[in-house]
């Protein structure tokens, strides 16, 4: 997914990072990063993961991220279900899943929370 214009022309967004254009001030900086844990398994799960550097969150970076990640695993098409974890107490992370349309499932992990987004066409409803 391409960046949106708001974000185009302060970033050069690509896949799996987010990088802040260089300047005559400052050098090219990576401010995000994202990817996946590793190919979709027989099931047609992937689990993505993502961090934004302390002075750049709040900007809309991983919800964009996230987002071209979601699509760019749904397009593959063997992919069913992408899975995300985050920290009970970390409620911007929480948050970007659920804009990009990750429901909240079962974890048996007592310390992160489990989300998974289903694929248009494999969704049950």
């Amino acid at each position: 997914m391409p960046a949106s214009p708001r974000l185009a022309s302060r970033y050069v967004t690509c896949l799996p990072r987010a990088v802040q254009r260089a300047t005559a001030e400052s050098p090219a900086t990576l401010v995000a990063a994202a990817g996946y844990a590793g190919p979709p398994g027989a099931a047609g799960t992937v689990e993505i993961g993502y961090s934004v550097a302390e002075g750049w969150r709040g900007l809309g970076l991983a919800t964009e991220l996230v987002a071209a990640l979601v699509e760019r695993a749904v397009r593959e098409g063997s992919v069913r279900r992408v899975i995300a974890r985050a920290r009970p107490d970390n409620v911007a992370s929480i948050s970007v899943l659920r804009k990009n349309g990750f429901c909240e499932v079962a974890s048996s992990e007592s310390d992160l929370l489990r989300f998974e987004y289903q694929s248009p066409g494999t969704r049950k409803g």
